[in-house]
């Protein structure tokens, strides 16, 4: 009883609460940090050359480190729609192993390190006599590589969904997006 009691308590708060945090964190080893390639050699075609890649150019292993960050906030709600504005903040970092420092000791972690951010305002809403609901939105986004702008991205959307029992639902969704690199 004081589980149901604390989880009601809980559906309320959020339901006054106009604000929404969201976090994540990874940490892992990898074989490939800076997505180089396995081989130490490659060739191109039409061109009877075999070229030897420099060691920044091979995988390199070490640690990955990335941690999320999410905010909704409600700008305005009614009984049958919702408008919130978005930030989604992204940002992995990258240490080498000492075999990898020692392989490639002119390649520097920050050089593959990636960041990216969004900036959204969506809308949704349930018309009264239809099944489903509709959402409508828009995003802002620009990502950095190795501490340089990399992307610059727009898009556009709208979403039109049904429910088809308890456990089902069908979407649709239609959009523009445009990436500037």
């Amino acid at each position: 009883v004081a589980g149901q009691m604390v989880a009601r308590d809980y559906g309320r708060l959020r339901q006054v609460n106009p604000l929404t945090l969201s976090f994540g964190a990874k940490i892992s080893p990898s074989s490939n940090v800076n997505n180089g390639s396995a081989n130490r050699t490659t060739t191109f075609e039409g061109i009877p050359f075999v070229f030897t890649l420099s060691p920044e150019a091979r995988a390199l292993s070490g640690v990955e480190a990335s941690i999320t960050a999410g905010l909704k906030y409600r700008l305005s709600a009614s009984d049958r729609s919702a408008t919130h504005l978005t930030i989604e903040l992204y940002s992995r970092q990258i240490a080498f192993s000492a075999k990898s420092k020692a392989d490639a000791p002119d390649a520097r972690p920050g050089d593959y390190a990636y960041a990216q951010g969004s900036l959204g305002l969506v809308h949704s809403w349930q018309p009264a006599s239809k099944n489903g609901a509709w959402t409508a939105g828009v995003t802002y986004g620009r990502s950095l590589y190795g501490g340089k702008s990399y992307t610059q991205s727009g898009q556009i959307y709208l979403t039109r969904a049904w429910d088809l029992g308890d456990k089902a639902r069908l979407s649709l969704t239609a959009g523009a997006e445009s990436t500037e690199y």
